[in-house]
């Protein structure tokens, strides 16, 4: 099982509507997170979007976000996602 959240600490903390962001917390990925994704987008768009879902912040943030911490957040997000199919695929049939 992968663990419940990560820490990004930004190397470029950001300011948005006046609160700044210097770390997100990205929680685990459900299944539900899964179907929740938006359709109508480019693929950048919707992991942009799914990572603001799963750090519960603002997608204005991401817009913000330097070009090195957002290649650290697609990071971890990749790694929530991998994780989230392993303990799919590995966990026993009820």
């Amino acid at each position: 099982m992968t663990s419940l959240a990560e820490t990004i600490d930004l190397y470029f903390p950001v300011d948005v509507d006046g609160v700044r962001y210097a770390r997100l917390t990205m929680r685990r990925a459900t299944p539900h997170d899964l179907q929740r994704r938006a359709r109508n987008c480019t693929a950048a768009e919707r992991g942009m979007l799914f990572a603001a879902l799963l750090c519960e912040i603002d997608f204005k943030v991401f817009l913000a976000l330097d070009q090195v911490d957002l290649d650290r957040v697609g990071q971890a997000l990749n790694r929530q996602i991998d994780g989230l199919l392993a303990d799919i695929v590995l966990s026993p049939s009820a």
